[in-house]
């Protein structure tokens, strides 16, 4: 009984749930990406600049840096954090700068790897979702850039397709001031639903019940 208890807890939790933070691009079920490698290695071009998926989804990235962006590759242009060979989007000034997404067609799930320069102690670094200027839900995941793999993937996935702009942010460096940060390709989930909707989450939770109490009726026997 406890153990059903649970479970239906842990479903009804899930059917409320819309926005909910992944921390690996697995957890996205991606199946498109924002590839950085179209823009051409270390080049600076002007913010906001157009961008294109994988598969064709279209977007804008922007920053108030008034240098634009600058596109480093691992780890000739930016040291670590990322993984070598990685083709990264870089606020292109010393100074701290947000990076924001904005997607033309709305999606499931969006996510990157976060990276800020030079905090050798450590960082925090956060997404915000929305869908138009309505905020969905704000995430927030610790990372460094001590070594390859080291910086934090933030990412987010929702049970409709509503998601039309993402902000990265560092929010906090320790003793450390905030300078130029960067984010991987971005990984997308953009044609099909990962979390399922609240109704089969209840007829779930419900079947799970008249299965428990079927398995005892039949121990009786």
């Amino acid at each position: 009984m406890k153990r059903l208890a649970c479970l239906l807890l842990a479903t009804s939790y899930l059917a409320m749930a819309d926005v909910v933070f992944v921390p690996d691009p697995s957890g996205l079920n991606p199946n498109d990406s924002v590839d950085w490698g179209q823009f051409a290695t270390n080049s600076i071009f002007d913010s906001p600049t157009a961008f294109a998926s994988v598969n064709g989804l279209t977007g804008t990235a922007a920053t108030a840096d008034p240098g634009g962006f600058f596109r480093p590759i691992v780890p000739i242009s930016w040291a670590s954090g990322f993984f070598p060979g990685d083709k990264v989007l870089n606020t292109n000034s010393f100074n701290y700068f947000p990076i924001t997404l904005t997607f033309n067609t709305p999606v499931f799930g969006v996510g990157a790897f976060v990276d800020n320069d030079l905090t050798i102690g450590g960082f925090t670094a956060a997404i915000s979702v929305y869908n138009g200027d309505t905020l969905l839900a704000t995430f927030s995941a610790d990372g460094s850039n001590t070594g390859f793999g080291s910086a934090p993937f933030l990412g987010v996935i929702d049970n409709t397709a509503e998601i039309t702009k993402v902000v990265f942010e560092i929010t906090d460096t320790g003793s450390f001031p905030r300078l130029d940060m960067a984010i991987s390709g971005v990984s997308l989930n953009d044609t099909a639903i990962p979390v399922p909707e609240p109704g089969a989450l209840l007829l779930l939770g419900i079947g799970l019940a008249v299965a428990v109490r079927a398995n005892k009726a039949s121990r009786r026997l």
